[in-house]
């Protein structure tokens, strides 16, 4: 019996971020789906030497050896590739066949490490405009040549970032929290299309999840300093582990939102020799934050000049707390309108842009009824919501790579200005 060739070196030339193939393995998209594009390879159609050579380089590839994909995945691609190079009549290389009989003759021991949800690692790459990084921390703007200087993180080639992510496989065991959702990416999206919004001023958010926005912050540079908020215990260690894995080290997380909580200070990834020496990243504080049981006081002593949220709306019964979460953190705004009127206030968007402290929440459209009254309540406590997800939207050549699993569709985007005190 006659192998196909027995390395990807001997066929494939090396795959790149942009290729659709390696980021649906790095974003463990679904297996039959990775497959068909790898087949997409072949000039025929079938899984011969050139998908098989590129399967492989998909495993060796840097991030996914340092940061795999879940094992049982792994298992479960290659046993697809196995089968529909047998199905099409085609060769299998040896490396392939060695590395289909090592995913599935690992000890008990090791399977049982590989298989627990800290081991399942997903690799995204965001797009960003050139200004994204002329935004500084201080709300000022600069060209420093920042594309020459980069960091393993950052594609210098596209001016793009690299966001890493353990999430849970099962999403009733691991909590709503240890998942990425589609608002998530799309609040990331925002914030590299508006850096200016973001840059220089100490930022909220409810509900951090597993990191997405709050790491796209920490790369870029942006916040004065970033508070997050989550209810969840496992929640918040699974996102200071994120962050970590990103280059942003978090030296712990208070158990309960109280003032003076835990400030610890991110830094560079000490794993990895390159440095970003044009940025320095935000300080950062990670608090478990009941918001059934919000402490007003100790919110508000964190002082946040923008809150951020994303997916929080889900439940009809979080309604209520995510809202006096919010308005203990933003406290009351004057009655001054500054000269203008409400409407103009509404065209423009000026309380976004220019400083006036306001939360913006980004939802996906699941239940109206629930996004109905997330507005109908928010007006009852004094707020003043405004749908801005026609004015307030990704900019062209701003998005995530291929995000083949994630709905993009129907999803708003409110800003809420605080009561009037």
């Amino acid at each position: 019996h006659k192998m196909a060739p027995d390395t990807a070196d001997e066929v494939a030339v090396p795959l790149d971020l942009s290729d659709e193939c390696l980021l649906g393995y790095l974003q463990m998209s679904q297996a039959t789906v990775v497959i068909s594009k790898l087949r997409g390879k072949d000039p025929e159609g079938k899984f011969g030497a050139l998908p098989q050579a590129s399967l492989l380089w998909c495993l060796a590839f840097p991030i996914a050896k340092k940061f795999p994909p879940g094992r049982p995945y792994r298992e479960r691609l290659l046993k697809l590739a196995m089968l529909a190079a047998e199905k099409d009549g085609e060769e299998i290389s040896d490396a392939l066949a060695e590395a289909h009989i090592a995913s599935v003759t690992e000890s008990a021991a090791t399977r049982l490490e590989d298989d627990q949800w800290c081991h399942n690692h997903k690799t995204f790459i965001l797009d960003c405009p050139r200004d994204c990084r002329e935004a500084n921390a201080d709300g000022s703007t600069s060209r420093s040549g920042d594309e020459t200087q980069t960091t393993s993180h950052k594609n210098p080639a596209t001016n793009a970032i690299q966001i890493t992510i353990k999430t849970h496989p099962n999403l009733f065991e691991g909590g709503t929290g240890c998942h990425e959702w589609a608002s998530g990416f799309k609040l990331a999206e925002l914030v590299a299309s508006h850096p200016r919004v973001f840059a220089g001023k100490v930022i909220a958010e409810i509900g951090s999840g597993v990191g997405v926005t709050a790491i796209a912050l920490a790369q870029l540079g942006l916040p004065k300093m970033m508070h997050l908020l989550d209810r969840d215990s496992e929640t918040m260690g699974n996102c200071t582990s994120n962050l970590a894995i990103n280059g942003i080290v978090v030296e712990g997380f208070a158990a309960a939102i109280a003032p003076g909580a835990l400030d610890a200070r991110v830094s560079g990834n000490e794993n990895e020799n390159e440095k970003d020496t044009q940025r320095t990243k935000p300080p950062v504080r990670l608090t478990c934050l009941d918001w059934f049981d919000v402490n007003e006081q100790a919110l508000f002593a964190l002082n946040p000049d923008l809150v951020l949220a994303a997916d929080v709306l889900y439940d009809p019964l979080d309604v209520p707390g995510v809202l006096d979460a919010t308005k203990a953190l933003l406290g009351f705004r004057g009655a001054a309108d500054g000269g203008e009127t409400n409407e103009t206030k509404r065209t423009s968007e000026k309380f976004i842009v220019e400083n006036e402290k306001c939360a913006i929440f980004v939802s996906a459209l699941r239940q109206p009824k629930t996004l109905e009254l997330f507005v109908q309540t928010a007006k009852n406590r004094g707020f003043e919501p405004l749908d801005i997800t026609e004015t307030f939207c990704v900019k062209q050549g701003v998005g995530f790579r291929r995000l083949g699993n994630v709905q993009r569709t129907n999803i708003i985007v409110h800003a809420l200005r605080p009561p009037v005190g």
